[in-house]
């Protein structure tokens, strides 16, 4: 667990985590990732994350089948680098996925560390705590943020989102992102009492949950094989304002708000 500074000198500030692409797999929809590249390049103010599995990262020793593999793991690294030029000047970090660790479980090489040296952003390990301050002067604000590619899936959606939870009970912070399952959700709003360190008085914490989606498509691959519901393509951003209506003697949320962009049949 590392920890990460960023401060953005504008009213917004719009993340969008990068995760699940699996390049190097046929169900990779490089069409889609693509389209929300050029999305993040259109935004001004937006910055993006690497959250894990860009590469399939198929082993002889893993999951997946080798020989169906598009790109070996080096050239995953080259495809990615390539797709991600046009917003190369807007990365903050990146963490690892379970995919990307394949390769460093067989060879002793973290296959993220090496993207995250070739895309100029710092490589943060397994997860990250990121402080952010945005807004300009002295009208700005501070979140906490955490960062994690996920902890476990399941088949149900149910079961994804609890299992997405389970880091709130390791974490407390403005807003907690994970991915890993590859559904698209932002959550209902977690609210938790404290007690105020000054004034003795009771106070709330308004926690946001973000599934941060993926860039693949299952129709094909392992969901028709198991009989799993297949999961289409779907990303979001998330926008932190420098303004909020809420009084921090009451309630301590932000005002952050969540866009999704979903793959149409």
């Amino acid at each position: 667990m590392k920890y990460f500074k960023y401060e953005h000198n504008a009213k917004t500030l719009t993340i969008y985590p990068l995760v699940c692409m699996h390049l190097g797999a046929k169900e990779a929809d490089v069409t889609f990732l693509k389209e929300h590249i050029a999305r993040i390049s259109d935004d001004p103010q937006a910055r993006w994350v690497y959250l894990g599995d860009g590469g399939e990262c198929v082993t002889i020793s893993s999951k997946g089948s080798i020989y169906h593999q598009t790109l070996s793991p080096d050239e995953q690294i080259d495809a990615l680098v390539d797709i991600l030029e046009p917003v190369k000047d807007r990365g903050l970090f990146g963490v690892s996925g379970n995919h990307d660790r394949r390769i460093t479980k067989l060879s002793g090489l973290d296959w993220t560390h090496a993207l995250c040296a070739r895309l100029g952003i710092p490589y943060m390990g397994v997860s990250c705590f990121m402080k952010l301050k945005v807004g300009v002067g002295d009208k700005c604000l501070f979140y906490d943020t955490f960062w994690h590619h996920g902890l476990d899936s399941a088949s149900v959606i149910g079961s994804k989102v609890n299992k997405a939870l389970k880091i709130n009970d390791l974490v407390w912070a403005d807003a907690v992102f994970s991915a890993h399952s590859h559904i698209c959700l932002d959550n209902p709003p977690q609210y938790v009492a404290y007690l105020h360190p000054n004034n003795d008085t009771i106070q709330y914490r308004e926690i946001r949950s973000f599934i941060c989606g993926c860039a693949y498509d299952s129709r094909t691959g392992y969901a028709e094989e198991r009989g799993y519901s297949p999961i289409l393509p779907a990303y979001l951003g998330v926008t932190f304002d420098s303004h909020t209506n809420h009084r921090k003697t009451i309630n301590e949320a932000r005002n952050i708000t969540c866009q999704i962009w979903r793959k149409r049949i």
